[in-house]
């Protein structure tokens, strides 16, 4: 999967859990942490891309209040 696709399916993803998470903040230099979500937000949208994807990427890949950046480039690593 593409990264464009990707950002994609985490601005959804974000939505449905964190719905008050307006959709211009989700920016490659913020992370999770920086839009409020709890630690609970922050697995439930990790486990939720890694379904969606069908991917099984160990939890320790996603280092705790990396920007989305990062999170994307984990996630597309392993669609590759």
């Amino acid at each position: 999967m593409e990264e464009p696709q990707i950002w994609t399916k985490l601005r959804e993803t974000v939505r449905t859990v964190v719905p008050e998470v307006p959709p211009d903040a989700l920016r490659p230099d913020v992370s999770l942490t920086d839009l409020g979500c709890s630690s609970l937000d922050r697995a439930d949208i990790v486990s939720m891309m890694l379904d969606d994807l069908n991917l099984d990427v160990p939890l320790s890949e996603f280092r705790p209040g990396a920007p989305l950046a990062e999170l994307v480039g984990t996630l597309r690593r392993h669609t590759a």
